[in-house]
């Protein structure tokens, strides 16, 4: 009886140890994973860190050279519009013309009164389906070279007689003249505009050919 006990006490420490070992082992692996945890966030707050801090130090010399850097960017638009411009003039479908741009009257140098001369005239974007030029329009208002001529234009017709298409071309030409793009026309004269008024319908959308 007596080895009997003695076996069973000796299993009984064999699973305590290795009951131990086990409990021990899945500490030490909890710990690992702990630790490798932790080390993870700590490398993730020290880049996030070192981010933060590469974009102040970033921010900080760009400021110390910001006017520097707004006259980059202002010169890297005006070579923008410039390019545009040149492209626009260069390679359009129809005749652009360079304007010609007078005194008017009041102003030094005076030779004469206000004038719109355009001749050719036609809208850069009223393209017909196979890309063919709509129908020029010639625009004379104040006074020119040929004489004096009304400063007034009284344009009537019906729906989709191309009324709205003649006004917005002309005030385009003009904007386009003074902003010294070419203009879309075989010639233009013009004194110097300060102001456009227009007033087209809310509903009509004159580039897919619906009026009301």
């Amino acid at each position: 009886m007596k080895p009997e006990l003695n076996q069973k006490t000796t299993d009984t420490r064999t699973f305590c140890k290795q009951k131990a070992f086990q409990t021990r082992a899945k500490g030490d692996a909890r710990h690992k994973r702990s630790r490798q945890k932790s080390a993870s966030v700590k490398h993730a707050r020290k880049s996030v860190c070192s981010g933060t801090y590469a974009l102040t130090l970033f921010a900080e010399l760009f400021l110390e050279k910001a006017v520097q850097w707004f006259e980059v960017v202002h010169a890297i638009n005006c070579i923008d519009v410039l390019r545009s411009f040149a492209v626009t003039s260069s390679f359009s479908c129809g005749n652009m013309s360079r304007p010609v741009i007078v005194a008017s009257k009041g102003t030094s140098g005076d030779t004469g009164g206000t004038v719109l001369k355009m001749k050719g005239l036609w809208h850069p974007f009223a393209l017909g389906d196979s890309g063919c030029l709509p129908v020029p329009n010639d625009i004379i208002l104040g006074e020119s070279e040929d004489g004096s001529h009304p400063r007034t234009l009284l344009l009537t017709g019906p729906n989709m007689g191309g009324k709205s298409t003649l006004l917005r071309s002309t005030c385009l030409a003009v904007i386009m003249a003074q902003l010294g793009c070419y203009v879309p026309c075989e010639s233009c004269v013009l004194s110097v505009v300060d102001i456009i008024f227009t007033r087209l319908g809310a509903k009509d959308r004159i580039m897919t050919g619906e009026s009301k």
